[in-house]
């Protein structure tokens, strides 16, 4: 009895140093009503923490959850902890093994029923642990591992909203990971404990950052946490109470870090975007959390990145306002958060000396800023907001000042240094040309064209423009690279450069390039470097399940897959309501899939398709064959008759006119030579040919550099190739369907996922509806989930830039070829496509496909002229490029005689028929390239096959 009277005065001592007497004695101090996520690294017991926090709170309500716990056991312990929290208790949520998965889902609970959240976290250095986690082997090394899960390692010094716990060294690190070993040699063959020993080892070093240039890295939480207490060198469990307990005294002051990225509800969704899914209540998401389907997330992101909420700042002519803003949290994300602008925010208290001394100062921020922004297109809004009366941004300290910089409104940049006017602007300038999420160059935005009327808008003008036989022949380009620099920035320098960002493009993204001339650009697009740090990023941070589950990793996974359906919908000029999406595994697998499906008739059908498409389009005639329809390859004159007398056509050719359903297809963008197509040829070949034809869109060669509005044009058919356009993902393609022709297809096979019900014995299965009907097994979800990187990307640069970018680049290049001769006045190149029509800029893509001729009038063989551009280390592709009828019409090559030949043809080809090659050079340009890139390419051209 005594010495449990000494150790209760002890204690109480200890209490009131820490809270004052009132904290200790009287119950109506003590923080109810709150929730406490409470985590620890593994091997480390939350049993006692949590009794002497109980001893201390006696309204203290005990909840846990465990990774091998059920959904519905999971759900009714977060239900349960709020639920007792509203209540007027302590909720305690205990996360065992480490896991954090429930951390975002309690916080949104808490937020909803308007209940204090504070996240904490029993933390233990590394080089503790070996004594925190018995004398198990396996325990010892699956703590030091779940050590990499919970924890990562950033650069010193570098901002971030977690908490910074320790600085980590290599050696550290190591010498951690020998002394597990040993002590797991102890009582395990020494075989076994090495094999340990190395897979930790392997793993620690990835997932904590250390690389061959980093040998220190400072240790953060991979999610946020109010309070940590390192219970490694505070071993009273008391003390760790009183730390937890002074911790939910100031909670309800301020939000918790997990609540600082803001959480639109179904309210918000349902009033601004009027969505439907947001109406009500979905029963599949897991733990009742009421949070955006992914389209609303993605409607709500783009706002806050584009700026395009209509309750946004009305525009501004000037860079800075002329007077400080101030914000409350009523309109904290109508001032900050959907600004398209940058904000600059101080968050002050009225009783702050150091806030009353700057306040003067602060009104002179606007001009000081202004000054530094004149002539520029980047606008800064400077506001304030009272940190004592609003909570919105969770200041722990007055004066803070937060940027809040576009593209980048959830995660602001802090300013720590001397509360100076200068220091504070200066601070902001360099800022703005930070971040990785939004790189420098994306943040100038090249201005969009204005939509232009069409002279192809009119079908007999179109039909006239495919008719023509009009060429203009190209002057020779000047001998010095001086006179040809200045050529092509008269001729075709406006259209050129990204509004003068290219160089920083090239040098910050595409640092790869500087050994090599990348011209296979209609091959396979290139990533960012940017853009792969940020896929990286999201994969270390996030955990995805398969999409047919409701765990929360899958539901996690399904609202990517939405988001991405919407973006790439949107990037496209539509929507969900006019178009589905279905993934694929690439164009081919989209093009597949509307032959196997679409409804032909044997007799009442047809199948039309431009000679010039890949053979994916021409694969399709074998289902039409199969199924009894007409079929036609129809060339320019031909479909030039076509849309000025359909029904003439089949009569002259004494075939009926087609009455069942039929299918009209094209590609967007040639890929043997680059011609292209106008999209409002969908409209006009339903127009002459009636309601009962179907358009199919070939966009996977058009996509990458030129805008594809299917809003305005509305093909029934589109297939896309993602790596075509950015590089990454690859093995993922798109099937995008208008929303009204999904049902009238015939679908026969169903697999996992695309169905809602279907039996064994006996012959029944319900297809799920569209998209998702025509999704057979598990998507590649997490290349899904990536793909809104390098839609961004895009996005930001505008694809009337790329295309003027890319079309000046090859049109250059073009006239270079073209006009070089030989001595004796022949031709050195043979050009391919419409590149020297009249109408060339809306007629021809960025693409010169051509071939070598001798002084002679014959041709260079292909592995020749392949052989010496690839010494050059110029990156091309040589071949018929998987498009047979534009090959051989432009090489003047009978196909029956092709037909004959045993040995085929393909994309490295060398053969010759009636002496002219099966195939030619392409070389095609990409938004990455640059005139130096254009200017080695003619310059090696002339200097190697001019005779």
């Amino acid at each position: 009895i005594f010495f449990r009277l000494l150790l209760f005065m002890f204690s109480f001592l200890q209490c009131v140093s820490r809270l004052g007497p009132e904290g200790c004695t009287a119950k109506s101090s003590l923080p109810f009503g709150q929730v406490l996520f409470l985590n620890s690294v593994p091997g480390v017991s939350k049993e006692n923490h949590v009794a002497a926090l109980a001893r201390l709170h006696p309204s203290l309500v005990r909840f846990r959850a465990l990774s091998t716990d059920s959904v519905d056991a999971s759900r009714n312990a977060i239900m349960g902890a709020v639920h007792h929290a509203t209540q007027g208790a302590l909720s305690v949520f205990e996360a065992h093994d480490g896991w954090s998965i429930y951390l975002t889902d309690i916080s949104h609970k808490a937020t909803k029923r308007g209940v204090p959240l504070t996240a904490a976290l029993l933390y233990v250095p590394l080089h503790l642990i070996p004594e925190y986690s018995g004398h198990s082997p396996t325990e010892l090394f699956n703590a030091l591992t779940q050590f990499g899960v919970m924890f990562k390692g950033i650069k010193i010094g570098t901002e971030t909203r977690a908490n910074k716990l320790e600085v980590l060294s290599r050696k550290q690190l190591l010498r951690t990971l020998e002394k597990a070993r040993h002590m797991s040699s102890r009582v395990m063959l020494r075989d076994d404990a090495q094999a340990m020993h190395g897979m930790a080892k392997n793993f620690l070093l990835s997932a904590l950052g250390f690389t061959e240039d980093v040998d220190v890295v400072q240790v953060v939480p991979r999610v946020p946490y109010d309070v940590i207490v390192d219970v490694g060198h505070q071993k009273n469990m008391v003390t760790v109470a009183q730390n937890l307990l002074m911790s939910l005294k100031s909670a309800a002051d301020r939000p918790s870090v997990v609540q600082l990225t803001p959480v639109a509800t179904r309210e918000w969704a349902r009033g601004l975007l009027h969505c439907p899914s947001c109406h009500t209540h979905h029963s599949s998401h897991p733990y009742g959390v009421m949070e955006l389907c992914g389209q609303c997330l993605d409607r709500r992101e783009e706002m806050l990145l584009e700026g395009t909420n209509a309750l946004s700042l009305e525009e501004s002519n000037d860079a800075v306002a002329a007077e400080v803003v101030e914000v409350t949290d009523k309109d904290f994300e109508q001032v900050v958060l959907q600004s398209p602008h940058h904000v600059l925010l101080e968050v002050y208290a009225p009783w702050c000396p150091h806030c009353i001394k700057l306040a003067p100062e602060v009104t002179k921020l606007p001009q000081s800023l202004g000054q530094k922004l004149t002539g520029r297109s980047t606008k800064v809004i400077v506001a304030k907001m009272d940190g004592t009366a609003n909570k919105a941004t969770g200041a722990a300290a007055y004066p803070t000042f937060k940027l809040f910089k576009a593209g980048e409104k959830l995660r602001p940049v802090v300013f720590n240094d001397d509360f100076e006017i200068d220091r504070i602007s200066e601070w902001v300038m360099d800022s703005l040309g930070a971040g990785i999420s939004l790189p420098p160059w994306m943040r100038t935005k090249p201005q969009e064209s204005p939509a232009e009327v069409s002279e192809f808008d009119d079908v007999q003008k179109y039909a006239a423009a495919l008719r023509s036989t009009k060429r203009a022949q190209p002057a020779p380009l000047p001998d010095k690279p001086s006179l040809r620099r200045e050529y092509f920035q008269n001729t075709y320098g406006a259209k050129y450069g990204h509004d003068g960002q290219i160089e920083h493009i090239r040098d910050k993204e595409f640092s790869r390039l500087q050994n090599m001339t990348y011209l296979d650009s209609t091959g396979s697009g290139l990533y960012q470097e940017s853009q792969i740090h940020e896929v990286a990023e999201m994969l270390k941070q996030d955990v995805f399940g398969n999409t047919h589950s409701l765990c929360q990793c899958s539901k996690l996974t399904q609202r990517e897959v939405d988001r991405a359906r919407a973006k790439v919908l949107r990037f496209f000029k539509t929507d969900t309501d006019d178009y589905h999406l279905v993934f694929t595994g690439n164009a081919s697998g989209a093009l597949k899939a509307v032959g196997e499906y679409f409804p032909f008739q044997k007799d009442t059908s047809a199948f039309i398709f431009t000679r010039g498409n890949h053979n994916s389009v021409l694969g399709i005639r074998e289902y039409a064959h199969d199924k009894g329809a007409h079929i036609y390859s129809v060339d320019d004159d031909e479909l030039a008759e076509l849309l000025s007398d359909a029904k003439g056509f089949f009569a002259r050719r004494n075939r009926p006119f087609p009455s069942g359903p039929s299918l009209f297809a094209f590609p967007g963008e040639d890929n043997f030579h680059g011609a292209k197509y106008p999209l409002q040829l969908a409209k006009h070949f339903k127009a002459a040919a009636g309601d009962n034809w179907k358009v199919l869109l070939d966009a996977a060669a058009l996509a990458p550099n030129s805008p594809v509005d299917l809003g305005t044009h509305r093909p029934d058919f589109v297939a896309l190739s993602f790596y075509k356009m950015f590089g990454y993902p690859t093995g993922l393609g798109a099937l995008v369907l208008k929303a009204d022709v999904g049902d009238k297809l015939n679908k026969v096979y169903f697999g996992g996922g695309n169905v809602a019900a279907s039996t064994s014995k006996v012959k029944f299965h319900a297809f799920k509806s569209a998209p998702e009907k025509f999704e057979d097994g598990t998507l590649s979800f997490l290349s899904i989930a990536s793909l809104r990187f390098g839609l961004e990307r895009m996005q930001r640069m505008t694809m009337p830039s790329i295309k003027n970018h890319t079309w000046a680049l090859a049109r250059y290049l073009a006239d270079g070829l073209q006009a070089l001769k030989h001595s004796n006045g022949q031709p050195v190149i043979e050009v391919y496509g419409k590149h020297f029509l009249p109408k060339a800029e809306d007629m021809q893509g960025p693409v010169v496909s051509f071939n070598v001729l001798n002084k002679d009038g014959t041709y260079v063989k292909l592995c020749n002229v392949l052989s010496q551009l690839s010494d050059a280390s110029f990156q091309l592709r040589t071949g018929e490029m998987c498009n047979p009828g534009s090959c051989f019409a432009s090489l003047g090559i009978d196909e029956a005689d092709v037909a004959a030949k045993s040995s085929g043809n393909g994309c490295g080809t060398n053969d010759f028929i009636n002496g002219k090659p099966v195939g030619a050079v392409r070389a095609s340009v990409g938004y990455f390239n640059t005139f130096e890139d254009m200017d080695k390419m003619y310059s090696f051209m002339k200097s190697t096959f001019v005779q």
